[in-house]
């Protein structure tokens, strides 16, 4: 199993680069919004027991967010929640896209 080429310290919110052109891997909810501040590199969401609850709160916003305009209010109410639960800026959602990659979660400008 190889290392994530980036990853971020958790005490400082900086960015430990180990490689080039991969994403940033956030393992521990309180890294989200460090690792939201920067646009060079994807965020993945890794499958760990501390991201679980992150994880189920991007798992929700993708699935509403499949059903389109008819689930716009509860997507702008789960986006509001995941600003305010884990720190991020109010408008994150408009400048990253979620996806599901591989079983992880992951965010793309």
């Amino acid at each position: 199993m190889s290392k994530a080429p980036y990853r971020l310290n958790g005490e400082t919110g900086s960015i430990i680069t180990q490689g080039a052109h991969a994403a940033l891997t956030v393992s521990r909810p309180d890294q989200l919004a460090a690792a939201l501040r920067q646009h060079e590199r994807p965020v993945v969401i890794e499958n760990t027991p501390a991201n679980a609850k992150l994880k189920d709160d991007f798992d929700k916003l993708l699935k509403w967010q499949k059903w389109g305009l008819a689930a716009l209010v509860f997507i702008v109410f789960i986006q509001m929640f995941m600003s305010n639960e884990y720190n991020l800026e109010a408008l994150w959602y408009f400048k990253w896209n979620v996806y599901e990659v591989g079983g992880h979660i992951t965010l793309r400008r």
